[in-house]
């Protein structure tokens, strides 16, 4: 497919404010100072949809049609629309399927109430995000959801991890500011380019910074983990692994959990669900097409035959408000 036919960028060049600041910036990243809390910066969009980002940066709607359609076809294999959908034999050259999170050892990396807020919710949890949302507030959904979420804690790897490094947040924040994090994740208001002058600086750039609140649902070992080896756990993630051993991942970790405490969760305790069984998990599973995509998992015996995907073009597309509204 001819994506790069017409290499255009959505949003233009940074609007400069004294040159040397645009050169300094620029060199370190694309977003611009925020506080340490928040999932993006002050200075950029916040992602109110899917984020798919040669999608956004190279696609606008007065392209002409062809072009658009292009645009349409990345949005499908990205999106991984045609695991749930049956898309039509002419288009499934062009919708390569994304792999999706490893859930093997997901039980191990996220309590079973951090687990459950994400699920309720996933674009207002991780807003930008790619997983659709599966409920919309059937009476059944408390139970289905419990039934999941036993189900994914139950999902660990015997493996036993080593011992945790003590890390460094001063190390940290030196390396997360240099070595291209910023690119894509926030700054923090502590750190700014040492030749930036007082009186320099940008405008907003236009572009959402990728939040990176799970880290939260993270200990700090286990986010450590993650920030070493990122595609272990998310096979088709695009965060490349840039630091160079554990003793750089814990300082990395260290600093972007400064001021961290165990979250404290209660929703899921006020509905006062019956507990469930990881049977009844795995069905739930199953019945909500997760296998669809996380297709790693174990099955268990005697599982029926899952039904028939609807076609993909059967969609009312005029009136849709599809599993990735921002309200699911």
């Amino acid at each position: 497919m001819p994506f790069t036919d017409a290499i255009r960028f959505r949003h233009t060049a940074f609007s400069q404010r004294g040159a040397n600041a645009a050169a300094a910036w620029l060199a370190l990243a694309w977003l611009c100072s925020s506080t340490p809390s928040l999932a993006h910066p002050l200075q950029a969009e916040p992602v109110d949809h899917a984020h798919v980002y040669a999608f956004d940066q190279f696609y606008l709607p007065q392209d002409d049609d062809a072009f658009v359609r292009q645009g349409g076809l990345l949005l499908l294999a990205e999106l991984n629309c045609a695991a749930c959908h049956q898309a039509p034999a002419a288009w499934q050259a062009w919708l390569t399927p994304t792999l999706a999170p490893d859930l093997a050892d997901v039980g191990s990396r996220y309590s079973i109430d951090a687990l459950w807020r994400f699920l309720r919710s996933p674009s207002f949890r991780k807003p930008g995000t790619r997983m659709p949302g599966l409920f919309n507030g059937a009476e059944d959904e408390p139970e289905i959801l419990e039934a999941l979420v036993t189900y994914l804690a139950s999902l660990r790897t015997a493996a036993t991890p080593p011992p945790a490094l003590a890390g460094d947040a001063d190390r940290g924040r030196e390396i997360y500011h240099r070595i291209g994090c910023i690119a894509c994740h926030e700054p923090g208001a502590d750190y700014k380019p040492a030749d930036l002058k007082d009186d320099e600086y940008l405008e907003k750039p236009g572009l959402g910074s990728v939040p990176i609140a799970l880290a939260d649902d993270m200990t700090t070992s286990t986010l450590a983990d993650f920030l070493q080896h990122p595609t272990v756990a998310r096979p088709s993630g695009r965060m490349p692994a840039m630091l160079n051993d554990r003793q750089e991942a814990a300082d990395v970790a260290a600093y972007l959990h400064l001021g961290w405490k165990p979250p404290q969760y209660g929703e899921r305790a006020l509905l006062q669900v019956p507990p469930q069984t990881v049977r009844s998990g795995r069905q739930a599973f199953l019945q909500q097409r997760c296998d669809r995509c996380h297709t790693r998992q174990t099955a268990l015996p005697d599982e029926p035959t899952p039904p028939a995907l609807p076609p993909l073009t059967d969609l009312p597309t005029e009136t849709l408000r599809g599993c990735l509204s921002s309200d699911r």
